[in-house]
Formats: C-alpha cells, structure tokens, sequence
C-alpha cells in the first residue's frame, strides 16, 4: 500500500472488502447487518466520507488492533433513536460471548451515488484488523498470508490508466500462486448501472403491460358476466335490491377475480425470482451478491395491493352498468 501510495500517478490508495450478512449484538439484542466492511484509514479521505458525529479510524488503531467500528446513519437511527451512538458497543457473533465489543467511534453519512454503484454500501466500517466471517472459509490462503483482496486507488486527473497500470505491476510482484491482479473502473460499474436501470425500466414497462392486460381481462369478464345474469340483476333489483347492493355484488366477484390472479403471480413469482436474481447477479456483479436475490415481502405485499386495486377500479364500470339496470326492460328481454 506505500509503494502505491508513492507513486507520482496515484493520489490515495487504500483496502477495502465487505461481507454480507453480518450477526451483530446490541445491549443483548441480535441484529443481522446485510453489508458491512473493513478498510483502511485512507479510506475516508480517499471517498470523502461525510461524518455526522465523531471519527474515523487511525493508523494507531489499525496497527494496534483496537477493536472499534463506526457505523451508518440509517443503523445509528435503527439502534439508537434517542441518543448518541458514541461509546457504545457492537459484540460481533462470530468473535465469540468472551469478546468484549468494537467501541462506535463515528457516525457516517451515505456515501455519493457513484461511489455506491462501484462497491457495495456498508452498515458498519472496521479495521482491517477486523475478520471477516466470510473471508477464511472462501480463501485457501496460508496463516501469515495478508487477508484482502480488494485495493483501491485514486488517480491523478487524467492518468487513471497510468495509475492502473502501474499498480497492476507493482502488485503483480506481491502476489501469491493462483492470485490474478487485474484493474477496474469506476466508469464501468457505472456503464453497469445504466445496464441495470435500462433492465429495470423494461422490466417496469413489461410489469405494466401485465396489469394493463389482467385489467383488461377483469373488465371484459365482468361486463360478460352482467351481460349473462341480466335477467338475476333485474328479479333481484325487483325484490328490492338497491343499486348499492347490486354494485357491491359485482365488486366482490371483481375482488374475488383480482386476488386469485395476485396469488398465481406470487406464487410464480417466489420460484423465479431467486433463480432470476441469482443469475443476475452472478453474470452482471460479484459472486458474493449471488445468493441476495429473491422475493421481498414489501414487493410482494405491494404487488398484491396492486392487483386488487387494478381489480376494484376496472370492476366499477361494469358494476355500475349493472346497478343501473332497469328491472321490468331486463325481465322483458329475458
């Protein structure tokens, strides 16, 4: 990392990896961290890192291996809505019940749009002295051997391929049998987040079309099935039956029509949508973010909520068609 930092082509340079899925306990109450990180101290500068409250990490921190962790905005609201996070403790599971806590130092504030779109955005920042739950079990790698895989650097204006290139050499020396150094940038994880938004909005135009189709499917139903009980409308509307209860009548069957749908799809859904994501995720991004596809229950309560509104609104019409059935025409025409 000094020999990167040395050079007259790099400005910063620093480590960085994240794991999923993090066991964390706060005040004896277990909590599960979908993104959390350890790098460097150069990483606050190197990103800019806005901090709400507190501090970022030493170098004397790192090298002494002192056990401390700041954490995001969103988890210091989560965990400690009426005060500060400062001095608290985080116990992490796989440290062990003897293991006394990383001390919150800092609280950091999201880092920018393009920064999230080239690495993963982390709940919770450690050392490098920190393990990785993850990170020995996936790699063969010999006791002494250093831990990371990630580094970073940030380029002279207008020398990015200058600066990859000579770190690429500069690593290539370090590293070990089966280790392949190789560069990324910056604008092609952001070429791949215009791929994803331009999959989201087909995907968007595709869910659309779906639910124009269902709506135009529930009305053309209903109207038939007025059409058919014309005859039951006008005996009922005879006996008494006011409009309001004709109308509700029709509304239910439309609800009764949109529900089924909405569970079909769900249940379609909730087989696809982990193979789909998984696919994804392996073809377009990291390995490690394979396994987080799947079906979100705020989808699909949203998706319900959808279909059975689709299914009330485009039931209106024909149940207002045949709330205004005129009783002695319909008995007539039957």
């Amino acid at each position: 990392l000094q020999r990167l930092q040395g050079s007259e082509y790099i400005v910063s340079a620093f480590i960085h990896e994240t794991a999923w899925e993090q066991n964390v306990w706060v005040n004896d109450l277990a909590y599960k961290v979908s993104v959390v990180a350890r790098t460097t101290p150069q990483y606050a500068d190197a990103v800019h890192l806005e901090l709400k409250e507190g501090q970022f990490f030493t170098e004397q921190d790192q090298q002494q291996a002192n056990q401390v962790v700041l954490i995001s905005e969103t988890v210091a609201k989560q965990l400690f809505p009426d005060r500060s996070p400062l001095g608290e403790k985080i116990r992490v599971a796989h440290y062990g019940d003897g293991d006394p806590g990383f001390e919150i130092i800092g609280v950091y504030k999201p880092p920018a749009a393009a920064l999230r779109s080239f690495m993963a955005e982390s709940h919770l920042i450690f050392p490098l002295s920190f393990q990785l739950y993850h990170f020995r079990e996936q790699v063969d790698l010999a006791e002494d051997a250093p831990e990371f895989g990630e580094i970073y650097i940030v380029s002279q204006p207008g020398k990015v391929y200058d600066a990859v290139a000579e770190a690429e050499v500069l690593l290539a020396d370090r590293s070990v049998d089966d280790m392949n150094v190789r560069g990324e940038y910056l604008a092609d994880s952001m070429y791949l987040r215009d791929q994803l938004r331009q999959i989201t909005l087909f995907l968007g135009a595709f869910a659309f079309m779906a639910i124009l189709i269902s709506a135009l499917g529930i009305l053309s139903i209903m109207l038939v099935s007025v059409v058919e009980r014309t005859p039951e409308i006008g005996l009922r509307k005879a006996l008494g039956a006011s409009r309001a209860v004709i109308m509700r009548q029709i509304l239910n069957e439309s609800l009764i029509f949109s529900l089924l749908g909405a569970l079909v799809g769900l249940a379609a859904a909730s087989f696809s949508a982990e193979t789909l994501g998984t696919m994804l995720m392996q073809e377009m991004m990291y390995q490690e973010a394979a396994a987080i596809g799947g079906l979100h229950p705020q989808a699909a309560l949203i998706s319900a909520a959808l279909a059975v509104l689709v299914g009330q609104v485009f039931g209106l019409y024909p149940a207002w068609q045949a709330a205004r059935l005129d009783p002695v025409r319909a008995l007539n025409d039957n």
